[in-house]
């Protein structure tokens, strides 16, 4: 029992997608051309990302809570009552754990681009931007800030 749960945690850990960061890059971006616009930051705002549900929690929370319920009766019909009432609770929780875990914070750049039309980019903020840093708008797959080491 107690390997169930952690290879139902481990598998809902590995589902998220909020692990990723603008430093990331997929295999398939490697070597292909990106264009470069420059501009700078007016504006920054924390935004909530959440990734869509992938039903895992759900499936593997009910599964576990089955199986656990299933052990608390003394007989097949409480088993089976256990069991069902086990693996909707289980549901419902594992939802709630999934829906928890792939939620994060990003944040919202507005930057204004050097033809003077302002664009806003999602994105995390682990290289510390800050209102006033001149930065590239690097758009290939996905769009990403860099700094401007010109």
């Amino acid at each position: 029992m107690k390997y169930v749960m952690m290879m139902t945690l481990a598998l809902l850990m590995g589902c998220t997608g909020l692990g990723t960061t603008n430093t990331t890059y997929s295999r398939n971006e490697v070597g292909t051309e990106s264009t470069v616009e420059y501009g700078v930051i007016v504006a920054i705002d924390p935004v909530t990302v959440e990734e869509e549900d992938t039903g895992v929690g759900t499936l593997a929370g009910a599964g576990l809570g089955a199986v656990a319920g299933s052990m608390l009766g003394g007989g097949t019909r409480s088993n089976l009552a256990g069991g069902i009432v086990g693996g909707l609770a289980g549901g419902i929780a594992g939802r709630q754990t999934e829906k928890a875990i792939m939620k994060g914070t990003s944040y919202r750049f507005m930057v204004e681009k050097d033809n003077g039309k302002t664009v806003s980019i999602i994105q995390s903020n682990e290289k510390n931007f800050n209102i006033g840093d001149n930065v590239l708008i690097i758009k290939g797959k996905q769009t990403r800030l860099e700094f401007d080491k010109r």
